[in-house]
């Protein structure tokens, strides 16, 4: 049997094992996986702050390969963590704190429904690593039962990759799956081996209805993963026509162009008819074609600005056939071509006596949409102490030592 290779893992985040066998008698294998930290454990200081011992209890051997932490009936409740557990809880729990946890796996040939039988058994170990500056890594978006999709229509998901994409994780791609039946399967793929930057548009499969979906995002080459916190409902349509890029930005006067597709499901025919719905007065547009009946086909909008004042803008396209309508939305941003620098405004750049959690301001910056904070102990930023982005104007920086000067800068 072999347990797999040693994993860095996030804080606060579920995780899977696997193992593979091999029988060469071809005999059905059952496995049983196991924490083998070794330390005192009970009720009282059971939980995801525990340094030494095991935080999962073993449970009885299976033909199953695969052990979630915690259970996936817990993963999916949200419950990820546990504390004082008692007499009829899962004694499972994954870890908030930076430690090593050892886990086996015993792969045996003798079925258990043969207590007499004779046969032999196979052990392997392996480490997983939990990063205290890592994680939870977690799902933002689709927290609510009230979320419905619709057939063909882009949706877009966001999550907290909590720094997942740094050392010692490094996890730079992400998964996401659907499931149909509130989590028991997540064999549906939305989108694969995709950035891990906490956002992407997916396009909602066709011929689907449920009302128990849920979302769940895997670390690509890693073992965590995220699901959504509740189920939500799926309808079935007969034709939708999703964006390629549903957000786009303009700089400047530079004339955006979205393009979509028509999808057609349930064998519909007919044509579709296109125009914009809730625009700004001031942008001007053209549609081409203005209408669509082939499943798979392209259509595309050009929109100017004129005197539009910068901003993003919600825009909605509808497309009507007969007595139906569909609508799908989309995102246009326009921006000037340039942007002024943020100016510091605390501490000093030349920063002495730093506090160990020090905070750093700047002013804020119109239409900026992240801004850069660079923290060096060199004048000419040749090595950075700190290299961040920021949604706002402001960062706190910890573990600084007061008798080193520091510099920083924040580009928009």
């Amino acid at each position: 049997v072999n347990a797999g290779e040693d994993f860095y893992i996030p804080k606060g985040t579920a995780y899977f094992l696997k193992a593979t066998g091999f029988d060469s008698d071809n005999d059905n294998l059952s496995y049983c996986w196991e924490q083998l930290d070794s330390g005192k454990v009970d009720a009282s200081n059971f939980g995801p702050e525990l340094l030494t011992g095991s935080i999962n209890r073993s449970i009885p051997p299976s033909e199953n390969k695969i052990r979630f932490i915690p259970n996936i009936s817990e993963i999916l409740n949200g419950n990820l963590v546990l504390s004082n557990p008692t007499l009829f809880s899962s004694w499972e729990t994954v870890s908030n704190v930076e430690r090593t946890l050892t886990w086996g796996v015993t792969a045996r040939d003798r079925s258990e429904k043969d207590p007499n039988g004779i046969g032999q058994i196979s052990q392997d170990v392996k480490k997983v690593f939990v990063t205290a500056t890592a994680g939870p890594f977690k799902i933002m978006s689709h927290d609510s039962g009230d979320i419905v999709w619709k057939s063909g229509s882009n949706q877009k998901i966001i999550w907290d990759v909590a720094n997942t994409n740094k050392a010692p994780i490094n996890t730079e791609r992400v998964s996401i799956f659907l499931s149909v039946d509130g989590g028991e399967n997540f064999s549906i793929p939305l989108a694969e081996n995709i950035p891990n930057n906490g956002e992407a548009y997916i396009i909602v499969p066709g011929n689907i209805s449920t009302e128990r979906a849920r979302i769940k995002i895997s670390a690509e080459n890693n073992i965590y993963f995220a699901v959504n916190t509740s189920s939500f409902k799926i309808e079935e349509r007969d034709f939708a026509f999703p964006f390629i890029e549903p957000e786009k930005i303009s700089c400047g006067d530079e004339e955006l162009t979205f393009e979509f597709n028509l999808k057609t499901y349930n064998n519909f025919s007919g044509d579709v008819k296109f125009e914009l719905l809730e625009f700004p007065n001031q942008i001007s547009y053209n549609i081409s074609p203005t209408s669509l009946n082939s499943s798979g086909t392209l259509a595309s909008i050009n929109l100017n600005r004129n005197e539009l004042p910068y901003g993003t803008y919600k825009i909605l396209l509808t497309g009507t056939s007969d007595n139906t309508s569909e609508q799908e939305s989309f995102f246009a941003s326009f921006y000037p071509d340039s942007i002024s620098s943020p100016n510091l405004v605390s501490p000093d750049n030349n920063l002495t006596d730093a506090n160990i959690n020090q905070n750093f301001e700047w002013t804020s910056v119109n239409y900026a949409d992240n801004y850069r904070f660079e923290l060096s102990t060199v004048e000419d930023f040749s090595s950075l102490v700190k290299d961040e982005k920021t949604t706002e104007n402001k960062i706190s920086i910890s573990n600084l030592d007061s008798e080193v000067t520091y510099y920083w800068r924040v580009s928009a």
